[in-house]
């Protein structure tokens, strides 16, 4: 019996499922959590717990030494050359002891005797130059160090990418990395636990390692390599891993391929594509679905017509699986409003467009049991003889990269470099940054950068308005759309007020009290409301499993 082992950035995605096969769903179970808050000051150090009603988005909270790197670009400004020489270097017993950081940035301005610094060798060291208007936002830093975590391949690896980071560019245009600032060694100290993949298991028992959850937009949306890596161990040669990608296919899968099997330089052996009926009729025309508002009837009722049109999306991705070299596997996540004419259908027309197999799927109901099938599926398709491929080499060109992605993924006609992004590709390729992966930033509710464009657009030409640089995960993540199509951060303070209160409306509705209130403690139980698994439409694209078998541990 095959030993299959999953990988996922969300524990709640983790179902119950038997020993045969693992399907990683996207269901997110409602909860009360509490966040513990620090506020620090020069005189007390204060702690205090805050409940917070939220969808659970597992994030890794690291503290973060702004106070030093804040101080160090005042002091960089304001300070004399001498006096900051002998602020970060401080003359002790005759003598001037370098840190390690401090060491490797002098290696990188060719200056190679420390102990006898020059006046203007001391001036190259010292004054980074830093123009405040180009510091890097902390919610860009915080997801870049979430991409660092995910794509290291060991502790040493984590802190060599954390000491790349660029927080920060000098008024020559040359980048400032937080090895510069002296807080790369803070920064891999504090990350050092983080490293280690948290072992979970679903109710029937399957282990699950749950290690990091990187955004599918600025980042590349996959779980650990860590987590790929210990798993193929302990599966052994005959057992199966399965390992998320996330956002639809057209996103995770892209950058599943292109910049995560790079890191790692693991190769997949099948592609597994989970789609939903109640999906597909989005893509296929139906009304949009709002999150705390009644389902629209279109998807409760069978509706054959619209979900063949629905169908195109599916080809379109099925056609981007494909083009990786991989063999397909459709896994149709079933609802209870399913009819057996419309998962006919969709099995019918996800082999007509080169699927290997399309297997209906009832696991959130029967565990297990319900997705045997599934597995014995991807089973025959992992022994199939295949050739992965990348979509594009390295050494091409900025431009030709994203124009690679746009046309063969989302189906673009061309791609158009706003005058920002042009600058951006000049000053890349200047600085030798041309021959790192791509991840590009756009929606997941549209194969183009329109969210309200469903299905498969046509006709459209991708706008790149400016590209930024993640030196320390090691890509280029170009920023698709124009502000007008540009979708608000989940993350922001908007977003969260809009879904606390719909998740409150919804907590209210389900308790028959439209006043009820709670009193929580941290340390009694901390969620009031019934843990279920019961499935949610997307109205994006499928999400992508990508599997691999146990010959690829060493």
């Amino acid at each position: 019996m095959s030993t299959v082992l999953p990988v996922c950035a969300n524990p709640a995605r983790a179902q119950t499922l038997g020993s045969k096969v693992v399907l990683l769903e996207v269901v997110i179970p409602k909860s009360f959590l509490w966040k513990r808050s620090v506020s620090t000051s020069p005189v007390t150090h204060k702690l205090s717990w805050q409940p917070v009603a939220w969808w659970w988005t597992p994030s890794m909270h690291v503290c973060y030494p702004s106070q030093h790197s804040q101080i160090r670009v005042r002091f960089n400004l304001t300070l004399p050359i001498q006096a900051l020489f002998d602020w970060l270097v401080p003359l002790r017993d005759g003598h001037r002891k370098f840190s390690l950081s401090q060491l490797n940035r002098l290696k990188r301005l060719g200056i190679e005797k420390p102990e006898t610094l020059k006046p203007e060798e001391i001036y190259r060291f010292i004054r980074l130059d830093i123009d405040p208007e180009t510091k890097t936002l902390s919610g860009s830093v915080a997801s870049e160090m979430m991409a660092v975590l995910a794509l290291s391949t060991s502790l040493g690896d984590m802190t060599r990418r954390l000491a790349r980071m660029v927080v920060a560019y000098s008024r020559k245009g040359k980048p400032v990395t937080t090895e510069d600032l002296g807080i790369s060694g803070v920064l891999a100290t504090l990350m050092r636990d983080a490293v280690k993949p948290s072992l979970m298991q679903t109710m029937e028992g399957t282990p699950v390692f749950v290690h990091t959850c990187p955004l599918s937009d600025i980042a590349q949306g996959n779980s650990s390599i860590l987590a790929d890596q210990i798993a193929l161990k302990l599966v052994g040669p005959e057992g199966f891993v399965v390992t998320e990608a996330e956002g639809g296919a057209e996103l995770g899968m892209e950058k599943f391929f292109d910049i995560k099997c790079r890191s790692s330089g693991l190769h997949p052996d099948v592609v597994v594509m989970v789609a939903t009926v109640h999906g597909l009729k989005i893509h296929g025309g139906g009304p949009a679905v709002t999150a705390g508002s009644a389902m629209p009837k279109e998807y409760s009722a069978e509706n054959l017509t619209l979900l063949e049109n629905g169908c195109s999306h599916l080809k379109r991705q099925l056609e981007n699986a494909r083009a990786f070299g991989l063999p397909v596997v459709v896994a149709i996540n079933t609802f209870s409003t399913d009819t057996d004419a419309e998962l006919g259908l969709v099995c019918e027309q996800a082999k007509l467009a080169g699927a290997l197999e399309a297997v209906p799927c009832s696991h959130w109901a029967e565990g297990g049991a319900g997705a045997v099938a599934l597995g014995q599926a991807v089973q025959r398709a992992a022994e199939i003889p295949h050739q992965m491929n990348f979509l594009y080499d390295l050494e091409m060109p900025i431009d030709d990269k994203i124009r690679a992605i746009a046309k063969s993924m989302y189906g673009a006609d061309d791609v158009e470099l706003l005058p920002q992004a042009q600058q951006k590709v000049a000053l890349f390729s200047k600085q030798g940054l041309g021959n790192l992966p791509i991840c590009m930033a756009k929606t997941h509710l549209s194969l183009s950068h329109d969210p309200e464009r469903k299905g498969v657009p046509t006709g459209f030409t991708l706008p790149i308005r400016d590209i930024h640089a993640n030196l320390g995960a090691g890509f280029l993540y170009p920023l698709v759309g124009t502000p007008e199509h540009t979708s608000p951060r989940p993350n922001s303070k908007k977003a969260r007020m809009v879904r606390t209160k719909q998740m409150l409306s919804r907590i209210r509705r389900e308790s028959g009290s439209k006043y009820r209130r709670r009193v929580y403690h941290p340390n009694l139980q901390p969620s009031p409301v019934s843990m279920t698994t019961t499935s949610a439409p997307r109205a994006n694209s499928p999400c992508l499993l990508s599997g691999f078998t146990g010959q690829r541990a060493e």
